[in-house]
């Protein structure tokens, strides 16, 4: 019997993919065979952690005094239900006898090496482990990938990162929903996550800073110029003024005498700005750039990205947080460029490419680039006949990734800018005014753009030059609210205070927005707290909602991938801060039944049988 390797990807879809590059043409019952190889798949998630009360009958019954359940989130993994009898057959392919090695093919990526490994766990693996780390699903991609394996030693701390993660949020969850729905719930049980409460905490606040605005008005005052140059007045760092009474920006105006207005230059500054194009897209990004544009959530936008890379192979890897690509691409990129070369995308950029064969080192930088370098689209040689068959909504997708991409084969935007500053009976003027010379980039997204030249005035300012001042007006404004946040800026607020991954923000969303008892609705975009969202924000003790908390927690997390702090230290500190935590006197008890159906509140003493722990 001829040993060969096993390889696990994390889906069907993949496993299809990788099959035919591997040449295992015998279809069988959950998997794929070849003379070398055989090719199965995860199915995603396979394991999960036991409720409390099946690792211990004793803690079915909810009590404080059992507060905080401490047991080794190891010791208590067990395969999901419905899941057995796929992981049955990965256990059976494990042990077989032609098995003598596998290769973890699962998602490159912390959370994508622990589904993996954790199989290997369960199933008892005793075997060798190589990983393969793929950066698109293309046939090329992927032998390159199978022809240059990685050891698991290079994933250890990666690995620790990931059981560290999912051990805390799981010790979290388990301890922190119980103490909630018992101190401060009358009949529902209230869940709590580390990353969902932290962002409905956000969004709370926000709501309330809506919620305390007074509307009002400001006021600027505006000198126009005969020669029709119109400046603020500023004060002397360069900032308009702002008047908060209607009163005293018409003082001001009075003390300019009715005739013979005259503003002085007293300052110019003129220069040339050379701007590149912005930065490729990470997930985060791309997700908000999308929101904003075509108000997909963060959801629909990962999983047509997903699309692009699983089944139609055109994208790289898209759950990244890096912006960048790796040094050693600046050798492969014009691969990708020249896949992109038809229709539109090749009329784009024949207009503003640098030259052939030009790729700007600006976009490439190891340092900044983690599990995967920046979205780009893949080098896949079938790329035109593909596009003709995407989606309206892929495309939209698509399309932004590779005007993105293209970016950096392209010339450099430059502008020219003068800022003019006068004085008049005592005060400060400002105007500046730029001018786009050449669009370089933005001939990707405005191909025919208005050639543009500053107005003499700007240009040919000089200091102690005379200007009359046709008339001085009194500029009414409208204070604004804070915006409400939406799905065009919802993963940048996740990203200020490190509130998941790319792999994960858009299902930490979902969580809140979906179940029985969402805490946010969607509406026109924008997100609003339901009234048991609301109310659940109420009851959680500040340490448990602290905007910082899933920065520090991120913090530590690092701290492990980095080897500079043990994960058992982590688990260790966690347990210190539950026990405080337990000891919060100021909670509030609530009847939560009917702000879950969107009614207020019933009085308390208001019961309903409590619905089983939900991790």
């Amino acid at each position: 019997m001829k040993p060969k390797a096993l390889v696990i990807a994390e889906k069907q879809l993949a496993a299809e993919t990788m099959a035919k590059v591997l040449h295992c043409m015998e279809e069988k019952d959950g998997y794929f065979e070849g003379e070398d190889y055989i090719v199965t798949w995860a199915d995603g998630h396979l394991t999960g952690y036991m409720y409390p009360e099946e690792y211990r009958p004793a803690y079915k019954k909810w009590k404080l005094e059992d507060l905080p359940l401490d047991f080794s989130p190891e010791k208590s993994l067990k395969i999901l239900p419905g899941k057995e009898k796929h992981f049955e057959k990965l256990k059976k392919l494990i042990e077989g006898p032609e098995t003598d090695r596998i290769i973890n093919a699962g998602d490159a990526g912390r959370e994508g090496y622990l589904i993996q490994n954790r199989i290997y766990q369960m199933a008892g693996n005793r075997k060798p482990v190589k990983v393969l780390w793929a950066s698109s699903m293309t046939d090329g991609a992927l032998a390159e990938a199978f022809s240059s394996l990685h050891d698991e030693e290079e994933f250890r701390q990666i690995l620790l990162e990931a059981e560290a993660r999912s051990e805390m949020d799981y010790i979290l969850g388990m301890n922190y929903s119980r103490l909630l729905s018992l101190k401060c719930s009358n009949d529902l049980t209230l869940p709590y996550g580390r990353c969902m409460t932290t962002l409905l905490n956000l969004i709370v606040l926000r709501e309330k800073e809506i919620e305390a605005f007074v509307p009002g008005k400001t006021y600027a005052l505006e000198a126009e110029m005969e020669n029709g140059v119109k400046a603020l007045m500023a004060d002397p760092e360069g900032t308009g003024l702002t008047f908060e009474t209607l009163s005293e920006a018409e003082s001001i105006a009075g003390e300019f005498p009715d005739k013979e207005k005259t503003a002085t230059v007293y300052e110019v500054k003129k220069k040339t700005i050379r701007e590149k194009a912005p930065l490729l897209y990470s997930l985060p990004d791309l997700q908000s750039a999308i929101g904003r544009k075509y108000k997909y959530t963060p959801e629909k936008t990962l999983q047509i990205a997903q699309t692009l890379y699983e089944k139609r192979r055109i994208l790289s890897y898209p759950r990244t947080d890096s912006s960048y690509l790796t040094t050693d691409m600046m050798l492969t990129v014009q691969k990708n460029l020249a896949c992109c070369r038809f229709g539109k995308f090749k009329t784009a950029l024949s207009g503003c490419m640098e030259g052939e064969g030009f790729v700007r080192a600006y976009y490439f930088n190891d340092a900044k680039v983690s599990d995967h370098h920046a979205l780009i689209p893949a080098d896949n040689r079938n790329m035109e006949r593909i596009y003709q068959t995407l989606s309206r909504e892929e495309r939209n997708v698509f399309d932004e990734i590779v005007y993105r991409f293209l970016g950096i084969f392209a010339k450099e935007r430059v502008c020219r800018s003068a800022e003019v500053t006068f004085t008049a009976n005592g005060y400060l003027f400002r105007s500046s005014k730029s001018a786009e010379t050449e669009p370089g980039y933005r001939l990707l997204s405005n191909p025919e753009p208005k050639q543009e030249e500053l107005p003499p005035a700007y240009e040919k300012a000089g200091i102690g030059d005379k200007m009359k001042i046709r008339q001085l007006h009194i500029l009414e404004r409208h204070r604004n609210p804070p915006p409400r946040y939406h799905v065009g800026s919802i993963t940048d607020l996740m990203r200020k205070y490190r509130i998941g991954t790319p792999a994960t923000m858009a299902a930490t969303i979902e969580k809140l927005t979906s179940g029985e008892h969402p805490f946010l609705a969607l509406k026109d975009g924008k997100y609003y707290t339901t009234p048991f969202g609301r109310m659940y924000i109420t009851v959680v003790p500040e340490p448990l909602k602290d905007p910082d908390l899933t920065r520090d927690m991120e913090y530590k997390l690092q701290q492990i991938r980095e080897g500079s702090l043990g994960k058992e230290e982590m688990i260790q500190e966690l347990y210190e801060e539950l026990r405080e935590n337990l000891n919060i006197s100021d909670f509030k008890k609530m009847s939560f039944a009917r702000a879950a159906k969107g009614k207020r509140p019933a009085k308390a003493g208001y019961r309903k049988k409590r619905r089983s722990y939900a991790e």
